[in-house]
């Protein structure tokens, strides 16, 4: 299994339109050897106000792999784009529990903030294609 202690995680904003945000995460393999990833992750975002609250799942099913060393997997959280002219919800963080672990890690949310839902059904979710990426390209 890629355990979070040879993933290196890297999170950026892959925004490209101005209604759905997108945040890529990505894990590369540094452990010197091959591992199996294959599952759902976890995410918690946490809030400049202190709030923490699970980022819902849309039901996709990974594809277990084999990640080789030094290649890299991701995953997407969508998430609504705050273009309402007011403040949002400001996020500072995301915890990310890899599939099959039991130890997280944090990273630091690259994007904007969040819309605030008034009565409207549109939270943040993420989208489980993990993809083989290859070697290089993040750190």
């Amino acid at each position: 299994m890629c355990r979070s202690g040879v993933l290196d995680a890297t999170a950026a904003d892959t925004t490209t339109d101005e209604t759905d945000g997108v945040v890529t995460v990505t894990c590369k393999n540094v452990a010197g050897s091959d591992c199996r990833i294959g599952g759902s992750p976890g995410v918690d975002l946490k809030t400049s106000l202190g709030d923490t609250f699970s980022v819902d799942r849309n039901g996709e099913q990974a594809v277990p792999q084999i990640l080789k060393e030094g290649e890299t997997a991701s995953f997407s959280i969508t998430f609504p784009v705050n273009n309402s002219g007011g403040s949002g919800v400001r996020l500072t963080d995301m915890v990310v529990m890899p599939p099959n672990e039991t130890e997280p890690f944090t990273l630091t949310w690259p994007a904007g903030t969040l819309a605030v839902t008034d009565g409207e059904e549109r939270r943040a979710h993420v989208a489980y294609d993990v993809l083989r990426m290859g070697r290089g390209g993040h750190r």
